[in-house]
């Protein structure tokens, strides 16, 4: 079964609406592994940055719901998991990120079923860090 990010994801290259964007946040892209300019952005600004560019094809940061689940509740099932320990949550973002496995999901079974597995991002590991602690960040209020 394709999953519900190929499809998307497929539709937008082809249409190269996020080809330049998605070759920007890549290593060995047009950027390189970062750009000089997003070395000097605090780490929430630089993740928001590869979240725009990246991650917002399919999530969006609160409901509705897109072709993902919302980030704001991604963020609050790695906040639980980790007991507000946001190093080891970064952390657990950051994997997930890298290499996303079924077995490892932290979202509830129905989500994986209506959304499926993301594919891997081939992020570098100050994009990888930064995007994952802005996610982190996302479930701060306790209202979301």
């Amino acid at each position: 079964m394709v999953s519900r990010y190929v499809v998307p994801l497929l539709i937008a290259a082809g249409a190269g609406c996020t080809r330049p964007a998605l070759e920007s946040a890549r290593p060995g892209g047009p950027a390189g592994d970062a750009s000089a300019a997003a070395m000097r952005m605090p780490a929430n600004a630089d993740g928001r940055a590869v979240f725009d560019a990246v991650c917002a094809t399919c999530h969006t940061v609160d409901p509705p719901a897109s072709l993902a689940p919302p980030m704001g509740h991604v963020a609050r099932h790695y906040r639980a998991e980790s007991g507000d320990d946001e190093r080891r949550g970064v952390a657990r973002i950051a994997q997930w990120v890298r290499t996303p496995a079924r077995e490892r999901s932290l979202l509830p079974a129905h989500a994986i079923e209506r959304w499926g597995v993301m594919p891997a991002l081939a992020l570098s590991g100050a994009q990888l860090d930064a995007v994952a602690r802005y996610v982190w960040s996302l479930g701060e209020e306790a209202g979301r």
